[in-house]
């Protein structure tokens, strides 16, 4: 009798999991999304112009010196120039931000900390300033043509 219901038990439990075991192979479902893109000055991770050396152009930040009498800086100088722009972190999560740059002669173009990465809080702000090294450069030489800032989640 005991070895009947022991079988009887083992054949119950072995039907038991291989039909609940609550797994399955595929699921497809629709959910709602409201994300919109937003101008460099109110997104998730803002950009605000703090100098003369920068401003917007079609809602993006843009480095230059269209706002200065200047055309460019001084050759064989090292220049800088502080506070060119802030980054904000208006996300929920804290930030790794970092600055890549490109162009002809982007390794004479120096944006501090930040090309190596800082972590910006919740609300928190940074201001980017730049150095620029133009010893053995010509009038006329372009430094970079592009900048990208990366932001990761902490």
């Amino acid at each position: 009798m005991l070895r009947k219901l022991t079988i009887l038990v083992i054949i119950v439990l072995a039907g038991l999991m291989a039909v609940s075991t609550g797994a399955f192979t595929s699921l497809s479902t629709d959910r709602g999304a409201d994300v919109r893109v937003a101008g460099d000055a109110i997104a998730l991770l803002s950009f605000a112009s703090t100098s003369a050396f920068s401003h917007y152009q079609d809602d993006m930040l843009t480095i230059d010196f269209d706002d200065v009498a200047a055309d460019g800086v001084n050759t064989d100088a090292i220049t800088y120039l502080d506070g060119v722009f802030s980054v904000t972190n208006n996300g929920s999560n804290a930030v790794m931000v970092s600055i890549s740059k490109s162009g002809p002669n982007a390794s004479s173009v120096d944006f501090g900390h930040i090309e190596e990465g800082i972590v910006l809080d919740v609300g928190q702000s940074c201001l980017i300033s730049m150095t620029i090294d133009s010893r053995g450069l010509s009038p006329g030489d372009e430094l970079i043509d592009h900048i990208t800032l990366n932001a990761v989640t902490q």
